[in-house]
C-alpha cells in the first residue's frame, strides 16, 4: 500500500511539473501612497482534475506588504480572475519596488516576478 502511495504521489507530482496556472495578469499602476489599488490574476487549470483551495499572494519585497486572495476551487479545464484589494500605506517611499506573485495551494506553487511602481 505504501508503494502504490509513493508512485501516485510521483505521477501527480510529475503532472505539475509542466503546470503553469498564472495566466495574464494586471496590476493598476502606479500605486498611490494611502489609496487602494487593485490586482487581477487569471488562474487557468489545464489539468483534468479540480484544483482546490487555490489561493493568489501578491508580496512586495522591500516593503513587506503581502496581499492575498480567499483561496478557490477551479474546476477541471477552467480558468478564473482572482482580484487582489492592495491598500498602499501613506509612509511607503515612492519608487519601484520588486514584487512576487504566487499561486498555489499545498500541492503546487507557480511564481512570477514583477516590479510595481508607487508614486
Amino acid at each position: 500500500m505504501r508503494l502504490y502511495s509513493i508512485f501516485f504521489g510521483f505521477l501527480l507530482f510529475m503532472g505539475f511539473v509542466s503546470f503553469n496556472p498564472i495566466g495574464k495578469f494586471y496590476i493598476e499602476e502606479p500605486l498611490e501612497r494611502g489609496k487602494i489599488s487593485l490586482s487581477y490574476i487569471n488562474i487557468k487549470n489545464n489539468l483534468d482534475i479540480e484544483l482546490e483551495k487555490v489561493s493568489t499572494k501578491l508580496f512586495i519585497y522591500d516593503l513587506g506588504l503581502l496581499y492575498y486572495s480567499i483561496p478557490q476551487d477551479i474546476e477541471e479545464r477552467d480558468s478564473t480572475t482572482s482580484v487582489l484589494v492592495m491598500p498602499i500605506p501613506e509612509d511607503v517611499t515612492p519608487g519601484i519596488y520588486l514584487a512576487r506573485i504566487s499561486v498555489g495551494n499545498d500541492n503546487f506553487r507557480d511564481i512570477r516576478h514583477v516590479y510595481v511602481r508607487i508614486r
